[in-house]
C-alpha cells in the first residue's frame, strides 16, 4: 500500500466514522430523519446514501469476522 492509498483509506474511513456519528444523533434527537436533515441542512437522499454506505461497512465488518470464527471452528483440535 502506497502513501496515497494509505491516505485515501484514512479520509474515507474518518468520513464513515463522522456519517455513523450523525446517524446516531438523528436516531437519538427524537426528530424524523426528514425533520433532522432540514435542520442540518442535509438533504434526505445524501443521508440515506450515507446510511447505506455505513450499513455495508458493517456488514463487511460482521462478514470478516464472522467467516473468521467460522475457519476456526471448523479446524480439528487434537483432545
Amino acid at each position: 500500500m502506497d502513501k496515497t492509498t494509505s491516505i485515501t483509506t484514512i479520509k474515507k474511513e474518518m468520513q464513515l466514522q463522522e456519517w455513523s456519528a450523525q446517524i446516531k444523533a438523528q436516531q437519538a434527537s427524537g426528530l424524523t430523519i426528514r425533520e433532522w436533515c432540514k435542520e442540518k441542512g442535509i438533504k434526505p437522499n445524501t443521508y440515506y446514501n450515507r446510511l447505506r454506505k455505513v450499513r455495508r461497512k458493517v456488514y463487511r465488518k460482521f462478514s470478516d469476522h464472522r467467516s473468521c470464527i467460522s475457519s476456526l471452528l471448523k479446524r480439528k483440535y487434537p483432545h
